[in-house]
């Protein structure tokens, strides 16, 4: 009985080793006034946007360089924003000023570090898409949702190729 909780201990130790730990990601935290990134490596928080009730709804990503791209509702204004960090500092866009849009944002950057946003238009029950092409931010309906839950993710593959 002795050797099987050794041999259990040394194999929970070896698998908690392994686990993939928080060296440069970065956290978000939604509050009710604020949207704020948070680095573990430099243990700083950094307020992204203040603009009255901004952060709900939000999903973030890395690029190529480790920057931080984050999609969120701006629920003051009822549009869909987007903030990156470019090493220096925070640029923040209005992606979709349409009325009530910007619920469950998901948010994936593709090898180009182009940007492709998946979210809800509560006004229109769609389900829509937006993609940064490097100039300008490309939006489309990709289906009307009227039964659907809050709740979608955006994945893409190693060949561009996205998955909701």
């Amino acid at each position: 009985m002795g050797q099987k909780l050794l041999a259990s201990i040394i194999i929970f130790l070896m698998s908690v080793s392994v686990l993939p730990t928080f060296s440069n990601h970065d956290l978000i935290s939604e509050g009710e006034e604020s949207i704020k990134h948070f680095s573990q490596s430099s243990s700083q928080t950094t307020v992204v946007d203040t603009l009255d009730n901004v952060g709900a709804q939000s999903d973030l990503a890395l690029d190529s360089q480790n920057n931080v791209h984050i999609s969120y509702r701006d629920s003051t204004n009822g549009v869909l924003k987007y903030a990156s960090f470019d090493g220096i500092s925070w640029n923040t866009t209005v992606v979709d000023d349409s009325n009530n849009v910007g619920f469950s944002t998901s948010i994936v950057l593709d090898s180009s570090d182009h940007v492709h946003i998946c979210y809800f238009d509560d006004t229109n029950s769609d389900l829509k898409y937006a993609y940064f092409d490097g100039e300008s931010w490309n939006i489309s309906v990709v289906s009307n949702m009227s039964d659907m839950d809050n709740s979608l993710s955006l994945g893409i593959s190693s060949d561009d190729r996205l998955h909701l």
